[in-house]
């Protein structure tokens, strides 16, 4: 399984959060070019009927380190954070069981 990808449509639906969980995109590749686990470019739009919190991804780093995976936040949008942080995490299924 891998980390879950996500779309606005998906966020429009999805249920209330508590916490914050990492959702499968990442720059780790070339800085500013977010990327799904499995390849697809990610729509960098904030805002209404985006995916990311305004201002971000923003690689502001967490003493000094590079915010390079994103996380949802309990605001239902995406953020950018460095890595190493401890979180819950979602995985895309592979269909009903």
């Amino acid at each position: 399984m891998t980390l879950v990808k996500i779309d606005a449509v998906t966020l429009a639906v999805w249920p209330n959060l508590n916490e914050e969980y990492w959702v499968g995109a990442s720059d780790k590749d070339a800085e500013g070019s977010w990327k799904w686990t499995d390849g697809p470019l990610v729509s960098l739009k904030t805002g209404s009927g985006g995916l990311w919190e305004s201002g971000e991804p923003n690689d502001a780093g967490w003493s000094g380190a590079s915010e390079n995976c994103a996380f949802i936040s309990t605001a239902l949008k995406m953020n950018d954070v460095p890595c190493s942080i401890i979180r819950k995490y979602v995985c895309q299924g592979g269909g009903a069981r």
